[in-house]
């Protein structure tokens, strides 16, 4: 199955943002070491998201992790606490489909024009309303053409279906994201990892692991 794995900073200013891109160069090193196909790796100021074409459920990497560091560009050694995001979602699940309006799911009404335009404009009923059935749309086109009135009330509606349509995948995919990261805080942390102490905690399989060792993309012994 192919995924979409992101990684956002969360806490803790200019090291979560580096963290960002350390964590998903160990990500890489899993999937290489798997030979499992990534793609489409993007990567911004505190965001880095990749595809993947994995066998196994990824969606268990989800979560907020909490870094303990002395970052790289911490010239007095001090110990930073920061976080990061990572979602998990199933490509399919991203991607939408357009809309084809069914000619069943349509009622048409033609009626006079109104308005300027000449007595033939107000008595022939060469205009158009379409009424989607199943949505309650309702699009309505004036002109002299019937079959000019019907074609734009018709691509309207369909730009209509497909702008809800958009509309209802975008709330859904940030609904999912937002389940599995939920604020992004230290105090709803999944997985610790303490880089000074060399140690990866789980907090949801209680499993422990070496820092380094997690960092080299060994991540998924933690599961």
């Amino acid at each position: 199955m192919q995924y979409q794995l992101e990684i956002r900073a969360g806490e803790g200013g200019d090291d979560a943002k580096l963290f960002v891109t350390d964590l998903m160069n160990s990500y890489i090193k899993w999937f290489n070491k798997e030979n499992w196909k990534w793609q489409g790796l993007t990567q911004s100021d505190g965001q880095s998201t990749i595809i993947v074409d994995a066998p196994r459920d990824l969606e268990l990497e989800a979560g907020a992790l909490r870094v303990q560091r002395v970052p790289p560009t911490e010239k007095r050694g001090r110990v930073h606490t920061s976080t990061v995001t990572v979602a998990v979602m199933p490509l399919s699940s991203l991607m939408t489909t357009a809309v084809i309006v069914d000619p069943k799911d349509v009622r048409t009404e033609w009626f006079s024009g109104t308005g300027k335009g000449g007595q033939k404009r107000n008595k022939s009923q060469s205009c158009c309303r379409l009424i989607h059935i199943p949505t309650g749309i309702s699009v309505t086109q004036q002109g002299r053409s019937r079959k000019h009135n019907y074609n734009i009330a018709l691509e309207e509606m369909t730009k209509r279906l497909n702008d809800n349509s958009d509309l209802s995948f975008t709330n859904t995919a940030n609904a999912m994201r937002q389940n599995q990261i939920k604020s992004g805080g230290r105090d709803e942390k999944a997985v610790t990892i303490r880089m000074q102490d060399d140690m990866v905690i789980s907090h949801n399989s209680g499993k422990r692991m070496s820092a380094q060792k997690y960092m080299k993309g060994f991540m998924h012994l933690l599961h």
